[in-house]
């Protein structure tokens, strides 16, 4: 049966609607709850096994060659994942993650569960042009929500080429930048490219929400002040028609950080050849002040909950086999949602977890 897409919202509409814009909602300050690890190959371990640490070169080292460095790009397909790993992290924490409200009746302790990279870009909907989409479902009261891979492209050629070249660079100072244990704090040094992530409860409006997110790298001074590594493109390459500028880029940064409680980034500027002359630190804060004209926190904070609270308006069966996907035309700003009743190959929420949880229901019957 094909169900043809409903009409959410329109961005502009939401945009113009006085009442909706003026109000203000609240966040909470993130509370770091766990934590856990992926591997190289993208498999889940509890803990922080990948924990990396910082290793900042000395002024004899620049300029830096990226050239020199061959790592694959830390591109993982958070589309093909779903939400694997926070269900995992679920299981692996199931006196902190669930409570039992009555004799027959478990729940997850969270409105929402979700990732950072979704939250992310729904932060940055409101200024950018970016399409997307997202699988929702509802088991037992919460909703878990996941990034689709969009069925549209929003950028040209050239802005994903240029895109691909900073995610090649960035990943390759990252390789030159990070290491895996204090002991090895030398640049050069071999690397295991796998990934640390946070998982972080907040309280978005209405929503209690729980989210994982990866996480860059320590500053060996403070143990658990953490950092990231960014790159920004040539200034030759940073033009209106490649769609590519430096307040989306800040936007993006500021976004990420909001969401992981990162204060402050490394941030480079290669040549067109692939060298770093040097590093600069900033702080997150300063990206706010920099950018106070191109984009507010508090728009980019009430779109999101508004879109989030329109998603979870529409996801009315509460039944792990249905799908809501949800879908988003950055051109005409137009929000729609089509559900699918039949389980079918974006059902994501697994059976052995369906079992967990039900099989909760019946102890100390």
């Amino acid at each position: 049966m094909n169900i043809k897409p409903k009409l959410v919202f329109n961005l502009d509409a939401y945009e113009k609607d006085p009442d909706i814009r003026k109000k203000e909602n609240q966040l909470s300050r993130l509370k770091e709850i766990g934590c856990f690890s992926l591997s190289s190959e993208r498999f889940y371990r509890r803990g922080g096994d990948e924990i990396k640490i910082l290793v900042m070169p000395g002024q004899d080292c620049f300029p830096l060659d990226l050239n020199k460095q061959s790592a694959k790009l830390w591109e993982a397909d958070i589309y093909a994942e779903y939400l694997d790993n926070m269900l995992y992290f679920i299981r692996d924490n199931k006196a902190l993650m669930l409570k039992r409200i009555s004799p027959r009746r478990v729940e997850v302790q969270a409105d929402i569960i979700t990732h950072s990279e979704l939250l992310q870009v729904l932060k940055c909907t409101i200024y950018t042009k970016q399409n997307w989409r997202i699988f929702g479902t509802k088991f037992l009261g919460t909703f878990y929500l996941c990034l689709g891979r969009p069925s549209q492209k929003e950028v040209t050629s050239e802005a994903s080429q240029i895109k691909r070249t900073c995610q090649d660079w960035e990943t390759k100072l990252k390789r030159l930048l990070y290491s895996d244990t204090p002991e090895k704090q030398t640049l050069n040094s071999q690397l295991d490219e796998g990934q640390f992530y946070k998982v972080f409860q907040s309280k978005m409006g209405e929503f209690s929400v729980i989210y994982g997110s990866p996480m860059g790298a320590r500053c060996n001074q403070r143990e658990n002040l953490f950092t990231d590594c960014k790159v920004i493109p040539p200034r030759s390459l940073i033009d209106d028609n490649s769609g590519i500028s430096e307040p989306y880029l800040e936007l993006s940064w500021w976004s990420e950080c909001s969401l992981n409680g990162v204060q402050e980034i490394h941030v480079a500027r290669p040549s067109t050849s692939g060298h770093v002359e040097a590093i600069e630190k900033k702080l997150t804060i300063s990206l706010i002040t920099k950018n106070s004209k191109n984009w507010s926190i508090n728009k980019c904070n009430n779109s999101m909950l508004h879109i989030l609270r329109q998603i979870c308006r529409n996801i009315k069966v509460d039944n792990p086999d249905t799908i809501y996907e949800f879908e988003y035309d950055s051109n005409s700003r137009d929000l729609n949602f089509k559900p699918c009743f039949l389980r079918n190959e974006n059902t994501f929420i697994s059976d052995w977890y369906r079992s967990m949880l039900k099989d909760r229901l019946i102890v100390n019957k």
